[in-house]
C-alpha cells in the first residue's frame, strides 16, 4: 500500500478532536474533546463550512506530537484572523476569553490571537498581530519537518 493511502487510512482511524477552548457542550464527548486554552502546529487542511450565522472557516491542524485538532472559526474575531490560513503554514492559535465590546450597549465577544508563519516568514492573521497572547516576534514552538 503507498504511503498516501496509508496516511489516509491513519487519518480515517484517527479523526481530529474538536478544539473547544470555552470547554465542552452539549452533546460533546470529553475523548473527542481538545479543550486547551492553545493550539498550535501545522494547517493540514482547510475549507469552508456553513452554519447558522453563515459560512465559516474550518481549518484541521497537525501538532507536534502527529495529533490533529479541527479549529472552527464560529464568531467575527476568530473567522477574520483564520481568512489568510492555507494548508502548509504554521499556525498558534490562543483563547483569550471574553473581552467587553468597546461600543457602548454592544455584547462582550470571544477573543482569540492567531500567528500564520508561511515559509518561515510571518504572516498576518486578519488583525490579530496587533497585541496579545502571541505577537510577530514570539519563537513558536513548532517542530521542523522530519
Amino acid at each position: 500500500m503507498s504511503d498516501d493511502l496509508k496516511e489516509l487510512e491513519e487519518r480515517l482511524d484517527n479523526p481530529p478532536l474538536i478544539w473547544a477552548p470555552k470547554g465542552l457542550k452539549k452533546k460533546m464527548e470529553a475523548d473527542k474533546v481538545d479543550q486547551s486554552q492553545r493550539v498550535v502546529g501545522y494547517v493540514e487542511e482547510t475549507d469552508t463550512r456553513s452554519g447558522d450565522f453563515g459560512p465559516y472557516p474550518h481549518i484541521i491542524i497537525k501538532r507536534a506530537d502527529g495529533s490533529r485538532v479541527a479549529v472552527a472559526g464560529f464568531g467575527t474575531v476568530l473567522k477574520n484572523r483564520l481568512a489568510t490560513v492555507q494548508v502548509g503554514d504554521a499556525v498558534a492559535i490562543a483563547y483569550e476569553g471574553q473581552v467587553p465590546s468597546s461600543q457602548p450597549g454592544m455584547q462582550d465577544y470571544d477573543s482569540y490571537a492567531v500567528v500564520v508563519r508561511r515559509d518561515g516568514k510571518a504572516v498576518a492573521a486578519g488583525a490579530s498581530l496587533a497585541g496579545g497572547a502571541f505577537d510577530d516576534g514570539d519563537d513558536l514552538p513548532i517542530p521542523d519537518d522530519d
